[in-house]
């Protein structure tokens, strides 16, 4: 498993959320990766594996330590928070990612690395081929 570095330099909004401005080839592969992991999940949600089916309720399970969705009235799951921000980016008014939004999915995308190696080698289910299990770390850049 190798480790993508993505830097980012915060933006000045008129915003109480700090938001994150990423070079596009990097904007690129975090949405990419974004849709591969509900992708992929999407699929693993027909499992029969029980330990499988965990991983699937994990992964749709609001958590409390995830932001609290104001729409829905309640904490994000993993799959509500990455949902959430596609939606927002490509048919919202969304044009960045905020500085919490990163911190959670450097974790969730972590997590969901993890799972899929363990699944692709205990159970030996591959069902993307060709993507990457890269996981990722996000450092502010402070001078360019």
């Amino acid at each position: 498993m190798t480790v993508k570095t993505i830097y980012y330099t915060t933006k000045n909004t008129a915003a109480n959320t700090t938001y994150c401005s990423l070079k596009p080839d990097d904007y690129s592969w975090l949405m990419s990766k974004l849709l591969q992991l509900q992708s992929y999940m999407g699929e693993l949600a027909i499992t029969k594996h029980r330990e499988l089916q965990d991983v699937h309720r994990w992964w749709t399970k609001s958590n409390k330590q995830l932001p609290f969705n104001r729409v829905l009235k309640r904490n994000n799951s993993p799959q509500s928070l990455i949902s959430g921000i596609v939606n927002n980016i490509m048919y919202g008014d969304q044009y960045d990612f905020s500085e919490v939004q990163l911190v959670h999915l450097q974790n969730i995308i972590s997590n969901c690395t993890q799972l899929i190696n363990v699944i692709e080698e205990e159970y030996n289910i591959q069902i993307q081929k060709s993507a990457d299990h890269d996981s990722v770390m996000f450092m502010q850049e402070y001078f360019e």
